[in-house]
């Protein structure tokens, strides 16, 4: 879990710093240091936008194969676990 932690925190640094260095910021500037922070936040969130967009498109799609053999195999797993409940 800490190397994907770290991964995000990593991106989240770089692409703030491309945002610095692409819109030539002096962060040591109130009104540049606002505009940064406009750009930064704005990034981030069409980055939220986009993963949700991702991740609905991901859960719509069909996972599992659509064929008789899966449809048995689930029946006999229903099966078995009722008996070992009763």
């Amino acid at each position: 879990m800490n190397k994907i932690t770290l991964g995000v925190v990593f991106f989240l640094l770089f692409g703030a710093y491309v945002i610095k260095v692409n819109h030539n910021y002096n962060l040591k500037e109130a009104d540049s240091r606002a505009e940064f922070i406009k750009d930064l936040f704005g990034w981030w969130k069409q980055l939220a936008h986009n993963i949700k967009d991702v991740t609905s498109y991901a859960v719509k799609k069909q996972w599992l194969p659509k064929n008789e053999s899966l449809n048995k195999t689930i029946n006999i797993t229903n099966e078995i676990t009722k008996k070992v409940i009763k």
